[in-house]
């Protein structure tokens, strides 16, 4: 997988030179914007030196008809680039979005030969295209293709239509620079279009770039620059800030942003350029995001003006300019990998000698243009992959990577033990795609980010209670647990929603169990039900993997509870096994882990200290010394030990 990308562009056909206006002193960077209205503005080149057509290279607004192609408006953009020197991205050849709805009602044979007739026509019309936006927004719960089977389907990768999209860009536009170009995943399933686009690399996908659409980033400012960094990190292509807009009706505000966040973008070394969506007021896709109001510029053009005539801007870096550390090349074969497993680390010197490839400071192997190398970790955590050499001027050169070492399994160790309760946010340890699956990053429950858990699924406070919520269709959790007995067991569930109709479906790995509840109504969030479930279900003594899926949105879980019908047959070493005290030794409090009817605490002679009906106690006045909790359970009665050390 390449984890660290830098491309070094040496066909790049426009002079940057010839480039006009706010970006015209810029080294090899653009900072370009869209039509209007379907329409170059006259003023266009004045401003901006990249064009990206808003809707005019789209498959639908092309051929709406079957085999009738209008290249109107297509012509006026291309044409215009090529008279004043201005780059230009065809956007897009695959988008599950204004496409001719015709194709919808056609066989996959005939979907394929159309979307092939379809490249072949924007080829002979436009042969060297410099920049194209291959597929657009394909990740689920965006607009992935619905003619996507026609292409391969889902396949091997889980994107296989992806890669062969790629691959006949490829085939027609050997050197263009190919983009997966995706909607806001700087704060929007960013994991899954990383993962996307690290799977369709490692299909084979000739990605030579990702866009990063950027619409009312103002909404998400507190993840913006951790989110861009770790795209940047974890997918390693250059990046271009493709659909910028600040959708905000007060000039001071919205230049504020620009301030903020522009430069951060501009100035970094992996991005290739930065495109804004509209500028004029009115007339942009959302209001409030043009930078021209009345005739007048708004604060944010009057301040990108000087900000792009100062050294900063003008000496910005441009990954698809080539530069010093764009002789080496990482690639990793797996930058998230489970504790146990291996990874392998190989990396190229372009033009250059003396490479040697580190993990936390120390080598692990070198060569003298190459090197490689298997990373067996013996702990979790985050290690730092550095490669160094010599580029051809003989300088110093170096790039970085990361490798996260995740421990798998459940939660804190055991697994949950059933009968008994299992508590929603007790999902097993691990990492997004691998032990669950989150829609969003971060925390959507206000006030409640990694409080418990510092996983992106979603958790809040319920009173004393911490339960996952605003749950959203198709996301996920595992729960590893352990069935003591064979038998026959009832399902009550503790759940809620605020009055729309939230459901989920529990099952288990062997399929004793595939269970949708339908969750109740309870009127307002934070607000829980108990329910009895009016199944039974036959579950199989052994450990087992449950699911949690989300079926439709906005459903706040408590607990799952597991009852055997007719008790457990008696108290079994592993049921025994289960109930652990924690912390132990103890100074303050112990925990009693499980459902427990009753708590008595002796001392070695046989005292009685204390009796409780709760599993949390406070030892806080007993003295040092051994101490046995005898723990009266549903199905009987079992003993432990536990230290009091002050």
């Amino acid at each position: 997988m390449k984890k660290f990308y830098v491309f070094l562009c040496t066909f790049l056909v426009l002079s940057m030179a010839s480039y006009a206006q706010l970006a015209k002193d810029a080294k090899c960077k653009w900072l370009g914007n869209i039509t209007t209205n379907n329409a170059v503005r006259s003023d266009f080149g004045s401003l901006w030196n990249q064009l990206t057509p808003e809707n005019e290279t789209k498959w639908a607004s092309i051929e709406g008809t079957r085999d009738q192609m209008n290249w109107t408006g297509a012509d006026n953009c291309y044409n215009y680039c090529k008279e004043k020197g201005i780059a230009f991205k065809f956007h897009c050849l695959v988008w599950g979005s204004q496409y001719p709805d015709w194709i919808t009602n056609l066989s996959q044979q005939e979907q394929l030969e159309e979307i092939t007739e379809w490249m072949d026509a924007v080829k002979k019309k436009y042969p060297d295209l410099e920049y194209i936006d291959v597929v657009n927004e394909a990740v689920s719960g965006h607009a992935p293709a619905p003619f996507k089977n026609a292409l391969g389907g889902d396949g091997a990768s889980g994107y296989d239509w992806i890669v062969k999209a790629f691959k006949m860009a490829r085939e027609r536009w050997p050197n263009a620079i190919l983009i997966y170009n995706d909607y806001n995943f700087i704060s929007w399933q960013r994991s899954q279009i990383i993962d996307l686009v690290k799977k369709c690399l490692n299909a084979g996908a000739p990605i030579d770039a990702v866009g990063c659409q950027c619409h009312s980033l103002h909404e998400c400012q507190d993840q913006i620059k951790s989110g861009y960094n770790e795209i940047k990190q974890k997918i390693g292509l250059p990046i271009f800030i493709s659909e910028l807009d600040v959708e905000l009706a007060d000039d001071n505000a919205q230049a504020n942003f620009y301030k903020e966040f522009f430069p951060f973008f501009w100035e970094d070394d992996m991005c290739a350029g930065v495109t804004l969506w509209g500028y004029i007021d009115g007339a942009t896709w959302r209001s409030n995001t043009g930078l021209i109001k009345n005739g007048q510029e708004r604060a944010s053009l009057k301040w990108l003006r000087e900000y792009m005539a100062t050294d900063a801007a003008k000496n910005a870096p441009n990954p698809l300019c080539g530069g010093k550390k764009g002789n080496i090349k990482i690639d990793i074969a797996s930058t998230t990998i489970e504790l146990g497993e291996s990874t392998t680390i190989s990396a190229t010197l372009e033009e250059g000698s003396n490479l040697v490839i580190s993990v936390n400071g120390e080598k692990i192997a070198s060569g003298n243009s190459s090197g490689e190398a298997t990373f067996t970790p013996t702990e979790p955590g985050t290690f730092t992959v550095t490669v160094t050499g010599k580029n051809k001027d003989g300088e110093d050169t170096s790039v970085e990577a990361t490798i996260k070492v995740i421990n798998v399994g459940p939660y804190r160790g055991k697994a949950a033990i059933i009968p008994g309760t299992i508590e929603a946010e007790n999902y097993d340890e691990g990492y997004a795609d691998k032990t669950f699956s989150d829609n969003t990053p971060g925390n959507s429950c206000d006030d409640f980010t990694n409080y418990y858990r510092e996983d992106d699924i979603d958790l809040k406070k319920a009173g004393d209670a911490t339960v996952i919520g605003n749950a959203q269709n198709g996301e996920w959790m595992k729960y590893t647990v352990e069935v003591l007995e064979d038998g026959d067991y009832t399902l009550t569930i503790r759940a809620g929603e605020g009055g729309s109709n939230g459901k989920f479906t529990i099952d288990m790995d062997d399929n004793s169990m595939d269970y949708q509840v339908t969750v109740p109504k309870t009127g307002d969030w934070g607000t829980f039900d108990e329910v009895e479930i009016d199944e039974e279900f036959s579950l199989k003594a052994g450990k087992h993997v449950l699911t949690i899926t989300i079926d439709q949105d906005w459903v706040d879980i408590d607990w799952i509870k597991f009852s055997k019908k007719g008790g457990l047959s008696s108290i079994s070493e592993a049921y025994s096994e289960s109930f652990t005290i924690t912390p132990n030794p103890a100074s303050k409090e112990i925990r009693i882990n499980g459902d427990v009817k009753k708590v008595e605490i002796f001392d070695l002679v046989g005292n009685l200290i204390e009796a409780s009906i709760e599993s949390k106690i406070d030892i806080s006045g007993y003295s040092n010394g051994l101490y046995i909790a005898r723990i009266t359970l549903e199905n009987g009665v079992l003993s432990k030990q536990f230290v009091v050390k002050k």
